[in-house]
């Protein structure tokens, strides 16, 4: 993306953040042209290292009528040339030299859910709202991973992800246009 090591300037940030009060909300953008599976997954472990209160991760877009979009085309990644109802950040509308955009799709939902996890409060955040963070931690946390952990044994990983991609499907979808579209 052009940008240098900026590790330690990230850590800084954050630290500079929680020092005044601010929490922090890390962010990782997938699904660049050199990332292959050992790299999401250790992207998302930085991430749990950095200490931010909470994640929000997208996957890369190729925006219409950008450079990085004709980058993108000219290195022949783009896979999704028109099917803007994908264009969320969710979907892997491109591929990497390493990944087909279904295997750069599933890494991205497998290791956010494996190396990712459950949301860890950091230091700050449990120090801003302990009644909250205890009933996050002891109560409501331990059930949500109980239920998913059956689910998992009981319909597996795969399945599970199938159900992930079908609640994709839905979003942007808005019966009322689709009207449209048939007419």
């Amino acid at each position: 993306m052009g940008k240098a090591d900026i590790v330690k300037e990230a850590k800084k940030a954050i630290e500079n953040c929680h020092r005044h009060g601010i929490m922090v909300i890390g962010g990782l953008i997938f699904g660049l042209p050199d990332d292959n599976e050992e790299a999401i997954r250790k992207n998302y472990q930085f991430l749990n290292e950095l200490e931010a209160d909470a994640s929000y991760c997208q996957m890369l877009t190729p925006y219409p009528k950008t450079r990085l979009r004709d980058y993108l085309i000219d290195e022949g990644l783009v896979t999704n040339h028109d099917r803007y109802e994908r264009y969320s950040g969710f979907w892997a509308n491109v591929k990497t030299r390493h990944l087909e955009s279904d295997e750069l799709q599933y890494s991205f939902w497998y290791n956010r859910e494996t190396a990712l996890g459950w949301w860890k409060p950091s230091a700050f955040a449990g120090r801003q709202g302990r009644l909250w963070m205890s009933f996050w931690t002891y109560m409501a946390k331990p059930i949500m991973k109980f239920f998913t952990e059956s689910q998992i044994l009981r319909i597996g990983w795969d399945e599970r992800y199938q159900r992930y991609i079908r609640r994709l499907e839905m979003m942007n979808r808005f019966d009322d246009l689709e009207m449209f579209k048939r007419n």
